[in-house]
């Protein structure tokens, strides 16, 4: 395993974050991919904004099968990691490296602040 991938997948935050950003850099979709995201969502503070962006599996035609995501994976985990979604899209990006045009998936979420349960 790469050790920057397996970095991502161990990580435990030692501070707690008002945001966290994976900008193109999810490892393939495995056991990792969630544990990458679990951390993510660990780093952040009640109210934390999570923002996640990756190339779009169903649209673009290069990578293999695992390496992109799905608008509805990154989704169904932020709502897994029980995060609220704010907003959540497709987008038609410039890729730099070629004269075309790339297809890239978007998740803005927040972690809820916690709420105080009666005692009584």
């Amino acid at each position: 395993m790469d050790l920057a991938v397996a970095d991502s997948a161990v990580r435990q935050p030692e501070t707690v974050n008002g945001s966290t950003l994976s900008s193109y850099a999810l490892p393939p979709r495995r056991p990792v991919r969630t544990a990458t995201l679990a951390a993510l969502a660990t780093a952040l503070a009640p109210g934390g904004i999570p923002a996640l962006g990756e190339w779009d599996e169903e649209a673009c035609d290069w990578g293999r099968p695992g390496d992109l995501a799905t608008l509805a994976e990154l989704t169904e985990a932020s709502i897994g990691l029980g995060l609220e979604i704010v907003r959540a899209e497709r987008q038609v990006v410039p890729r730099i490296q070629q004269p075309s045009e790339g297809h890239a998936v978007a998740v803005i979420a927040r972690r809820p602040h916690d709420t105080l349960e009666g005692t009584g």
